[in-house]
């Protein structure tokens, strides 16, 4: 592993201190939510860094290419759940639990069918030869690899962070929200 293989590496650990996966942000309507982009970005860059530090691909602009768009897709998949439970909880009257349940498990279906594919769409990139084939497969697993076990840790993890970090009563974010 190279000197600036290593420090990229270093900074990706650096980003991903559990401080940043326990962040709470305000939104525009003043409660308290999870940052799901900081849960996405430490689940999604852990997934790509196994293949990265065992050596399957190097650290080029195609790896952190293929990173940037890993963080989209996961963030996204833990907004999709987390959304969707705060909804059940102000519109339904559910609690934590029951609504992180049902929503993890109504928005599994749009999760699954995103992950297939984007890993079936990697596939081209993962088998190429020829002319810039190392550049393909460098990016090809990262993306492909990374949202494999990011998605696996994004149906487990959120939900429970969810648990930890949301608010206990859904009429206080009602209120919070003006429903």
């Amino acid at each position: 592993m190279s000197s600036g293989q290593f420090i990229f590496l270093r900074k990706a650990v650096e980003l991903n201190r559990p401080k940043t996966t326990i962040s709470i942000d305000r939104n525009r309507a003043g409660n308290l939510g999870i940052d799901m982009r900081e849960i996405g970005r430490s689940l999604s860059t852990f997934g790509a860094m196994v293949f990265l530090t065992l050596g399957f691909a190097s650290v080029n602009i195609y790896t952190q290419v293929g990173l940037i768009t890993l963080i989209g897709l996961i963030a996204k998949n833990g907004i999709l759940i987390v959304e969707f439970a705060n909804q059940l909880r102000i519109h339904e009257g559910l609690g934590k639990r029951e609504a992180v349940e049902r929503a993890s498990r109504i928005r599994l279906r749009p999760i699954l069918m995103t992950t297939v594919s984007m890993v079936v769409a990697m596939v081209p990139l993962l088998i190429a030869t020829g002319p810039g084939a190392v550049s393909r497969f460098h990016i090809g697993l990262v993306i492909a690899a990374g949202l494999g076990i990011s998605t696996l840790f994004t149906l487990y993890v959120v939900p429970a962070f969810y648990m930890l970090l949301s608010p206990k009563e859904s009429h206080s974010m009602a209120q919070a929200v003006g429903t």
